[in-house]
C-alpha cells in the first residue's frame, strides 16, 4: 500500500513539474505558445523566440530545477544524518560560511562573475570540514555536530557584518546573495553547477541504503557493521 501511495505521488510530482516547467518557458512579457517553444527546442522557431527560449527561460528553468533538486537532496541528508526533521544547512554553519566567502570575493574580486559562486562553494566546503574536524575530536556525535555548527555559524556571522561594516559597498550584493534568484542565469554558470549537483546526487542515490542505516541511530548502524564515522563525513 505505501509502494502504491509513493508511486502515485512520485508520478504526480513529475507531472506537476512538467506543467510548471511548460508554463515557466511560455509565460513572460513576450508569451510563447507550446508550439512556439517545440519549434525552438528544435531550431525551427523565429530568431526572438529562440533568443528568448534558449539564452533566458530555459537556463533560468534549469537552475531552478537544479537547485530545487540539490536542496531536497542536501536536506534530506542532513535530516537523516542528524536525526532531526527540522536540521537545515544553516544548523551546521554552511550557509554562514557560504555567505562570508561570498563576501570577501566581492571585496577582493569585484566584477569576475565566477568569483562569488565559488567562494560561496568553497566556503559552505571548508565550514562543514571545519565542523567535521572539532566535532571529530568530542567523538563525532550528533550532538557534537550541531553544537559546533552553531558555534561556527556564528563566527562566520560575525564576520559577515564585520565586512558589512568595513565595506558599506558591498550590502546591496552580499544582500542580494543572501536572497537569491535566479536572473542573470547563463549557460558558463549553469554548467559547472548543474555537473556538481547531478554527480552528488547520484552518489547520494548510489549510497542510500547506507543513508537509511545511518538513519536508525549510531548504536544500530555499528551493530549492523557500518562504518558511522566515515559514512557521516561522506554524506
Amino acid at each position: 500500500m505505501d509502494n502504491k501511495r509513493n508511486a502515485l505521488i512520485i508520478t504526480f510530482g513529475i507531472i506537476l513539474v512538467l506543467v510548471c516547467s511548460l508554463l515557466a518557458l511560455g509565460l513572460g512579457a513576450v508569451p510563447l505558445s507550446f508550439g512556439d517553444i517545440f519549434s525552438a527546442l528544435l531550431g525551427k522557431g523565429g530568431d526572438t523566440a529562440q533568443r528568448i527560449l534558449l539564452y533566458v527561460r530555459l537556463p533560468r528553468l534549469l537552475a531552478s530545477l537544479l537547485a530545487g533538486a540539490a536542496l531536497s537532496v542536501s536536506g534530506l541528508i542532513i535530516q537523516t544524518v542528524l536525526a532531526n526533521p527540522l536540521a537545515s544547512p544553516g544548523i551546521i554553519g554552511v550557509n554562514a560560511g557560504a555567505g562570508l566567502f561570498a563576501a570577501v570575493a566581492m571585496v577582493l574580486l569585484p566584477g569576475i562573475f565566477w568569483a562569488i559562486p565559488a567562494a560561496a562553494f568553497l566556503g559552505a566546503l571548508l565550514t562543514v570540514l571545519t565542523v567535521y574536524g572539532i566535532a571529530k575530536k568530542a567523538g563525532a556525535s550528533r550532538m557534537t555536530l550541531i553544537l559546533s555548527g552553531v558555534a561556527i555559524s556564528s563566527i562566520m556571522t560575525a564576520g559577515i557584518n564585520l565586512l558589512s561594516n568595513l565595506q558599506p559597498d558591498i550590502l546591496r550584493s552580499l544582500r542580494d546573495f543572501q536572497t537569491g534568484g535566479f536572473a542573470g542565469v547563463s549557460a558558463s554558470i549553469l554548467f559547472p553547477a548543474g555537473v556538481v549537483i547531478v554527480v552528488c546526487a547520484a552518489l547520494s542515490w548510489l549510497f542510500g541504503g547506507e543513508l537509511e542505516v545511518l538513519g536508525l541511530g549510531e548504536e544500530m548502524a555499528v551493530s549492523l557493521g557500518l562504518n558511522v564515522r566515515f559514512y557521516r563525513f561522506f554524506f
